[in-house]
């Protein structure tokens, strides 16, 4: 009997001590929460441990990894009922979306939480482990009372290698005293900031356009969910109180009544607890809900209740002295963002019918009667096909339906290229995309060939329409179209009547095509660029056309088109077999203008004056869209020896400073057969100095209309509080310009006629003299989006695209970025040009 209570008794203790006891993030961590910066690792290891010790109430999904190989979770919480039921409560979800098929059998609502997009706003990642901990304190009564009705998914960090950055530079530098100096090194980050992930992007831009690794599986999963109410935690500028819901006009004109009064709903909670703790705050300023590609806009075009919340921090370190003199430390930060937190889900869980309810409506109104002018979007099968594949696979990512009609038939429509609306035939195997679908909005949304702007006064860029972006011929219109057969892609074929061909030639008209270019040079294939148009065969080629032949390649042998079939194939690539040189018409593929294509070797510029995003834009595209090599170099570093190494330096936008010795080595460089690519401000450098030719004005009467613009007498009796407002007409936050082009020109090689840039500054110049202006406006353009007045004016008859020839080598002038953000397809083309094309 004795041995037997020794037994239970050791058992019992066995049991006892294997199993965890939940511990507070301060016992966890082994510090207090808000007294130091904790490691992306040690988030993840805490959010594990209450999964661990609370298996009924937390589940850790991990839905992928950043290009650093962090992991990226979400941490799903609710009560054990809930848990136990999780896949059967998400799968409801989808089918008030339509998804799924299916009724839905209970209603509870889904909270979502995005901590700390931005790295070096830390306090929302921070944060997340009290809301996990006070979520399912088990003394907590009134968080299971929310958790009955309401599942809490929260992504811990959103940018971990961003999160990683900062906090990692910050415990290197800080003082075991913190400084609260401003001016002290440890509120000095540097360049480039933990704000953007590993290739320098601002996640918080990239949910519509998915760039990026982390955007991609990020929406993968947020798709499987499909949230009723989503707070995007952010912080700002430490001086600044807290910022909550509602948003700032101009709100987007699809977002429903609903929405909107929910938000208000929101920020009248959020302001109760605020005002318990008697914290500063506001709303209903600076955070708008236009721009479709942030952590709000996008749940919210999704029928979700989408926020920003923002806490005062960026710079703050641990602790900071503020303007009023009060200390602002992180555990104030830490408990702001909680306090909203809980807020939200705590009101969330108030209305659970009701967000269920009309987000089952939103849905319904999106597949029976979609709220905007245009029903139908069609993508024209004229288009590239690769650049249509392309287009469908973002389609695919936001779960965007299309396909394409049985018959053919006639249409009226807007057409984007022409500006104008159009009467033209529908065939069959265009590209259909009706609006009548769940995601109606979010179609809407990126495909409207305008989007109406109530408020000037907006935070972001203004247009975005998905057929400029790509440059695609395609038509918006009132009509209706059935989508009744599946969308039938080109497939890749191989003609095999040829069996060794003199030659094979490719089409360059889409990104496919350059990556086939840079994978043809890593395997030492040489590829030729044909200057002019040509037919063979009865078959015409455009200028710009690649041409592969078996003379400029014959140490591969009978291996050359092996090599050169299974590229093509990966690349989506159409070849054509030519058996002859001899052109019907043009030059033959012999002549000196089909000429070799030259591989740079590439040198991408920085300083800390460059501006980091435009800096990642063109890094990722290198080595992430068509994983071509490229050295990193400091300005520093440009000395004549370093130059010599280079084919090609890429000078990003930034402010740079340049002495005029470092301008000698540049133009002693490009006369010896250099290439120079300036985009955006980085041209500023080279404004009316020797040899360069740029000029702000293309003449003396351009430079006093302008000045004349920029002082009226009027302008002078402007009132105060209207200061904001009138500098939105010397303000540009971003529109569509289309430009004409010359396509004769290797900068123009494969584009269309026209193109439609993206402009998001004022860098604007005349007509560059005695350089060939590629890509121009001529007379007044067309716009779409908002301009400022003042920068509108000045759009009559500028160069977008420009190449200077110096001596034996080229300066390539973009005034507009081709690669803002990773979205804008067509300039990618204009980008691959102005690397391997111009000569």
């Amino acid at each position: 009997m004795r041995f037997a209570f020794i037994f239970l008794y050791l058992f019992s203790n066995i049991i006892l001590f294997g199993q965890q006891k939940l511990q507070s993030p301060d016992d966890f961590l082994g510090y207090n929460l808000g007294s130091q910066y904790t490691f992306h690792y040690r988030l993840v290891d805490y959010a594990n441990h209450v999964a661990a010790t609370m298996p009924n109430n937390v589940k850790i999904i991990q839905y992928g990894k950043t290009n650093e190989d962090r992991p990226l979770i979400l941490v799903a919480i609710s009560s054990n009922e809930n848990m136990a039921n999780l896949e059967e409560i998400r799968m409801d979800n989808l089918k008030r979306v339509g998804f799924e098929n299916g009724t839905p059998k209970k209603n509870i609502a889904i909270v979502w939480l995005s901590c700390s997009v931005h790295g070096n706003e830390p306090a929302g990642s921070e944060s997340s482990m009290k809301t996990i901990y006070e979520l399912v304190n088990p003394s907590n009564n009134e968080s299971k009372k929310w958790l009955n009705n309401t599942v809490v998914l929260i992504d811990i960090s959103v940018n971990p290698d961003g999160y990683s950055r900062y906090t990692n530079w910050f415990k290197q530098t800080s003082h075991n005293i913190p400084n609260n100096s401003p001016e002290s090194r440890e509120h000095q980050e540097p360049w480039p900031r933990g704000r953007v992930n590993h290739y320098y992007f601002d996640l918080n831009r990239d949910w519509a356009w998915l760039s990026q690794t982390e955007s991609r599986q990020r929406v993968a999963i947020y798709k499987q969910w499909m949230p009723h109410v989503v707070a995007d935690i952010h912080e700002m500028g430490y001086n600044e109180p807290y910022y909550f819901a509602p948003a700032a006009q101009p709100y987007h004109q699809y977002i429903t009544a609903w929405q909107r009064e929910f938000q208000f709903n929101v920020g009248k909670n959020n302001a109760k607890y605020f005002d318990t703790n008697g914290w500063l705050y506001f709303s209903r300023e600076i955070f708008d809900l236009f721009y479709p590609s942030y952590g709000d806009t996008y749940p919210t075009y999704n029928g979700a209740i989408g926020m920003t919340y923002e806490q005062g921090g960026i710079r703050g370190g641990i602790s900071i002295t503020m303007e009023n003199e009060d200390i602002l430390t992180l555990l104030d930060r830490v408990n702001h963002h909680h306090s909203a937190s809980m807020s939200t889900i705590d009101i969330s869980s108030q209305n659970a019918d009701k967000l269920c309810s009309n987000f089952s409506k939103y849905y319904d109104q999106a597949k029976n009667n979609p709220q905007g002018q245009y029903k139908t979007y069609i993508i024209k099968n004229s288009n590239s096909p690769n650049k249509i594949k392309s287009i469908c696979k973002l389609l695919d990512a936001h779960k965007i339906k299309y396909g394409s009609s049985k018959s053919s038939s006639t249409i009226t429509g807007f057409d984007y290229i022409e500006g104008k609306e159009v009467t033209t035939p529908l065939k069959e195997n265009d590209l259909i995309i009706s609006a009548y679908q769940p995601m109606s909005v979010l179609t809407q949304v990126l495909f409207d060939p305008e989007n109406i702007i109530n408020d000037t006064l907006t935070y972001d860029i203004t247009a975005w329409g998905l057929p400029y972006a790509f440059g695609l011929e395609a038509i918006a219109t009132k009509q209706r179209i059935n989508v009744d057969k599946p969308f039938e892609f080109a497939q890749y074929e191989i003609n095999n009547n040829i069996i060794k061909p003199y030659a094979y030639v490719a089409e360059w008209k889409s990104t496919d095509n350059v990556r086939f270019l840079s994978d043809l040079a890593k395997k030492g294939i040489k590829s030729k660029v044909a200057e002019d148009a040509f037919t063979i065969d009865g078959k015409q080629y455009p200028s710009g056309s690649l041409v592969i032949t078996r003379a400029d390649n014959k140490s591969f042998g009978d291996n050359l088109d092996l090599q050169i079939n299974q590229l093509a194939k990966d690349n989506n690539q159409l070849i054509y077999k030519v058996k002859t040189g001899f052109s019907d018409n043009g030059r033959d593929i012999g002549s000196t203008h089909t000429r070799l294509v030259d591989m740079p070797k590439i040198a991408l510029v920085w300083d800390e004056d460059c501006d980091e995003n435009a800096f990642g834009h063109i890094w990722s595209y290198l080595e992430q869209t068509i994983n071509y090599p490229v050295s990193v170099i400091h300005t520093k570093q440009l000395n004549a020896n370093i130059l010599a190494k280079y084919s090609t330096v890429i000078l990003p936008n930034g402010y740079y400073a340049f002495d005029s010795s470092l301008l000698d080595r540049l133009k002693s460089w490009i006369s010896n057969g250099g290439k120079l690519i300036a985009l955006e401000n980085a041209i500023s450098q080279f404004e009316d100095k020797p040899g360069f030719n740029v000029t702000r004005y293309a003449n003396k009467k351009d430079k006093e209309d302008h000045d004349s613009l920029k002082e009226s007498y009027e302008n002078r009796l402007t009132p105060y509080k209207c200061l904001e407002r009138c500098s939105v007409s010397d303000g540009n936050p971003g529109a569509i310009i289309k430009n004409n082009v010359d396509n004769s020109h290797p900068l123009g090689f494969g584009l269309p006629t026209h193109y439609f840039s993206l402009k998001t500054n004022s860098v604007i110049f005349g007509y560059l003299k005695d350089t060939w202006n590629v890509i121009r406006t001529e007379g007044e353009p067309k716009v779409i989006g908002f301009v400022g007045k003042h920068i509108k004016d000045q759009l009559k008859n500028v160069s977008t695209a420009a190449v200077q020839q110096m001596g034996r080598g080229q300066i390539v002038y973009l005034t507009d970025s081709p690669l803002f953000r990773g979205f804008w397809y067509q300039g990618e083309l204009l980008f691959a040009n102005a690397l391997f094309m111009v000569k």
